[in-house]
């Protein structure tokens, strides 16, 4: 499936489902509360209702991972299980004479299991009459995420019971910090123009489905998306997600700085808690890939329901004589070839999907243009990690956790005095996009505090082609020409040359300033997002096929 078909959320009718009939055997850690009437509860109850009871009061054993359990009778399809809501899982364990052993087993060692489900991946519940009904969502090959078959559990022993599966169920929706309340900022003419149909046949029916309350605004010229963002009441809402692009997103970002502390030197002033979601409606979608793993945009707008969140760079762009900023940038900051490639395909944006950039791209390389300048670099550390041997930035990311903050005064300082200068890249992260599927610099780092900068320097058009042609494959390789310097570093400076000059281009918005100052702020912006987690095989293991969503 791609990430542009529709969903039916709102109804049973066309969601296949199994059945689970059982009798809770335990509630020995569950701590007992007043039985409360679950049969009037609205059916419309979801995962993210708030629950007056705190996390000790539904289970704080984690070493044993105890929780709510079946007694052995539970069929789906004729065979019978034995199911148990933990912590984390809900698990569904073979019944037969040891299967409280093997529980016991899976909770100490990972004994078997039949088949489970994380609650992290819980997108809702829903109480119909006395019956439970979960939707998960699951994971697929491509970084892609779909919804699960729902699970429709029925026959609690009592109300009381339902209530205690209740509790655990909410607390999941806490400890995500799962959005209740959202902002969409819907770009119209963006990428293939599709982002309203998107909206109203995929986006609404399945935040009406969740209880999620929401407003949707439209935005209707350049820069319309900053307006809206500074008139919000911050306070009162989970979040932002746009429909739309790169440059959708960068308008975000900027409406949400505290414009009283705009300045670049100012760090605190331009870090923001608010979190952005980007539904990938662009021509290149570059942010996407970094934050999702991807461009699919069912598997963005599930990340941003479920509450997954990841903190991202912001790169920013003043005159070397100012405090006051030019711009800033969440992908790319470019000067020469690329940047008089996006800037001539502005003329051609009519063209469909990405064959103006194509165009504009081949018309820079026939002129071959280039531009002499100095660079100044300020080196980031350690010495022995950079932009060639660095590891990859994944889920959970270690090398972002672990990266200091940088003082770019106190940093090595490199001055480069360059006579021919084809290209300036900076990067916040790889750059991966349908027109470069390895990215530019394949181990830029989301949220280290770092840039990769990439100089082209002088070089004839065939080679100019061939780097095109190496970047666009598939199984394409990074930095593999002796012409591209790649150094990381932490803040980069730019003196032109007056005799001739090209323009600066910070994620599609064309900066005409030669001289600039690009500083980073590490893990200023939180994104919906999880990183770019590791590929699935094709069998998971300990997963039933016939009963749950992964074939």
């Amino acid at each position: 499936m791609s990430g542009d078909d529709n969903y039916n959320v709102g109804g049973d009718s066309k969601m296949s489902s199994f059945a689970l009939t059982y009798e809770l055997l335990t509630s020995a850690e569950i701590p007992s509360v007043d039985k409360p009437n679950l049969l009037a509860k609205s059916q419309s109850c979801s995962v993210n209702s708030q629950s007056p009871h705190n996390r000790t009061s539904i289970s704080s054993d984690e070493n044993r991972q105890t929780g709510l359990v079946s007694n052995p009778k539970c069929v789906v399809d004729s065979v019978t299980w034995v199911v148990h809501l933990s912590i984390t899982e809900l698990q569904f364990f073979e019944c037969n004479n040891t299967t409280k052993e093997w529980m016991s087993i899976s909770r100490v060692a990972g004994g078997p299991i039949a088949f489970k489900y994380q609650l992290s991946n819980l997108l809702y519940y829903k109480l119909i009459g006395s019956d439970l009904q979960l939707q998960f969502v699951t994971p697929e090959s491509g970084h892609k995420y779909r919804l699960a078959k729902t699970i429709r559990i029925s026959g609690f022993a009592s109300d009381q019971h339902l209530y205690q599966w209740v509790q655990q169920l909410d607390y999941i929706g806490m400890v995500r910090r799962r959005p209740k309340h959202l902002e969409f900022i819907v770009n119209p003419v963006s990428g293939k123009k599709d982002s309203r149909k998107y909206f109203s046949k995929t986006v609404e029916p399945l935040l009406k489905s969740m209880g999620i309350s929401y407003v949707k605004h439209e935005t209707e010229r350049k820069g319309h998306a900053t307006e809206i963002c500074q008139n919000l009441n911050l306070a009162s809402i989970d979040g932002i997600i746009v429909l739309g692009g790169d440059g959708t997103a960068n308008e975000v970002t900027y409406g949400l700085t505290d414009f009283s502390a705009k300045s670049d030197r100012n760090s605190h002033g331009l870090k923001t808690t608010t979190r952005i979601g980007i539904i990938p409606c662009g021509t290149s979608n570059n942010l996407s890939y970094a934050v999702h793993g991807g461009a699919d945009r069912l598997t963005a707008l599930l990340f941003a329901l479920l509450g997954h969140s990841v903190n991202v760079d912001l790169m920013t762009a003043r005159k070397p004589d100012s405090d006051s900023l030019l711009g800033i940038a969440m992908t790319m900051i470019a000067y020469g070839f690329i940047a008089d490639s996006i800037k001539e395909s502005e003329k051609l944006r009519k063209l469909p999907g990405t064959l103006g950039y194509s165009i504009s791209f081949l018309r820079s390389i026939q002129k071959m243009r280039k531009y002499p300048g100095t660079v100044h670099l300020s080196m980031a550390g350690p010495d022995d990690i950079t932009p060639h041997n660095s590891p990859p930035c994944k889920a959970n990311c270690q090398h972002c956790r672990s990266s200091p903050e940088q003082d770019p005064e106190s940093s090595t300082q490199i001055t480069l005095q360059e006579s021919k200068i084809f290209g300036l890249q900076i990067h916040n992260h790889p750059g991966i996009c349908e027109l470069a599927p390895r990215g530019a610099t394949l181990n830029a780092h989301l949220g280290d505090g770092c840039m990769d900068v990439l100089l082209t320097r002088d070089l004839k058009q065939k080679e100019a082609i061939a780097m095109l042609k190496e970047v666009g494959k598939k199984d394409g390789q990074n930095l593999p020409f002796d012409f591209v310097e790649a150094r990381r570093v932490n803040r980069v400076i730019f003196k032109a040359d007056e005799s001739n000059q090209s323009c600066w281009i910070l994620d599609g918005e064309v900066i005409e300033t030669p001289d600039i100052v690009i500083s980073i702020h590490k893990q200023a912006v939180p994104f919906f997002g999880r990183g770019v987690e590791p590929e699935l095989s094709t069998l998971k293991i300990g997963c039933m096929k016939s009963f749950c969503s992964c074939s």
